[in-house]
């Protein structure tokens, strides 16, 4: 929202009497299930009920424990999940749990799935060297749960379900990671300070986006640790170019985590073709499709993390249906330049 003098709110934050004021969210309830909201600055958090999860307290189901790296104890997550911040429950994170779905008005609403790489191989260390582990912190370590990448010194782009219902300092941000449950020496963490998300829904999908910034700035090395290159404004892959997923998703649909770092080459797909699978309700403006029909693609625990095409960022990898049944979605970032530039340079 822009004020008389050209001055722009802040996500959470209304234009009252000439200046930005702090929303309430907790007015409208968005708690299910008997959870508590708190109100933040900027946002809020929901503390869910015993037996409730997610980040609106959305989910009801028993809760096994997932594969946790950088955990030293599987009881953390059953611990945690006692205590209302339940480890690797973030949108799309699998490890067992019920999956969220978007409801949309199209006949075939998509999971908002963690995604996966399915059928792609290992890197090598410092083959993306702008890729980060998204990892939230809990009373015993660090658990991945969204890929994200670097946009400068201190920020890093990710996708906003990533980070709903989350306070701004509760993760940790890892750069140089290759293998998440081997330390190489090249890894450099970083603890989360501020997380701007996109007026993000999740009854659509749409807006999935968010930056976080570090309390601390990343030592960029070449080859190790590096900026993301970024489309120019609006920029459209070409048609039928091949695109890269990168991600330490699920390798197939009942597996796991994979400890090392993956990538997948698949197609863009434009976006009639993408509404003809999806259906013409399901793809906004603002997002991007690429894939295939089974074999190759996204799943869980791959949200958050990067679709390059033609050398540059063009997505933040979203969703899809039985992670690679279909081609995924993505945000598409040459969309959203202005708002990234907006909070990075402020």
């Amino acid at each position: 929202m822009e004020t008389s003098d050209g001055f722009i709110c802040q996500p959470g934050f209304e234009l009252v009497s000439g200046e930005c004021v702090d929303v309430d969210e907790c007015l409208t309830s968005p708690c299910l299930h008997g959870g508590t909201c708190v109100n933040e600055r900027g946002g809020y958090t929901c503390r869910c009920a015993t037996g409730q999860y997610g980040g609106e307290c959305q989910y009801s189901a028993p809760v096994p424990t997932p594969l946790t790296p950088h955990t030293s104890s599987p009881t953390a997550v059953l611990l945690s999940a006692g205590f209302g911040v339940l480890l690797c429950l973030v949108l799309g994170v699998k490890g067992g749990l019920v999956p969220p779905r978007v409801k949309l008005l199209g006949p075939k609403p998509p999971r908002l799935d963690h995604s996966r790489i399915v059928g792609g191989d290992v890197t090598t260390q410092g083959q993306f060297p702008s890729m980060v582990s998204l990892q939230h912190r809990g009373m015993f370590g660090s658990t991945h749960v969204c890929g994200g990448t670097i946009l400068n010194a201190n920020h890093i782009l990710t996708a906003a379900q990533c980070v709903k219902g989350y306070s701004s300092g509760s993760f940790d941000v890892v750069a140089g990671e290759q293998n998440l449950n081997h330390v190489s020496g090249f890894e450099q963490t970083l603890r989360s300070e501020h997380i701007e998300m996109h007026d993000y829904s999740t009854t659509t999908g749409a807006n999935d986006i968010a930056i976080v910034r570090t309390s601390t700035s990343f030592v960029f090395e070449a080859g190790v640790v590096e900026p993301v290159a970024l489309p120019a404004d609006y920029q459209e892959p070409a048609p039928g170019v091949m695109c890269t997923a990168v991600g330490w998703g699920y390798t197939d649909i009942n597996g796991d985590y994979s400890e090392d770092l993956r990538f997948v080459e698949v197609p863009y797909i434009d976006d009639a073709k993408c509404m003809e699978i999806h259906g013409p309700d399901s793809i906004m403006l603002d997002m991007i499709c690429a894939g295939y029909t089974g074999g190759r693609g996204t799943c869980y625990g791959d949200a958050g993390g990067p679709l390059f095409c033609e050398g540059v960022q063009q997505g933040i990898i979203s969703w899809g249906e039985e992670c690679d049944a279909t081609p995924f979605v993505s945000t598409q970032v040459s969309h959203y330049l202005d708002w990234i530039r907006l909070f990075i340079d402020s």
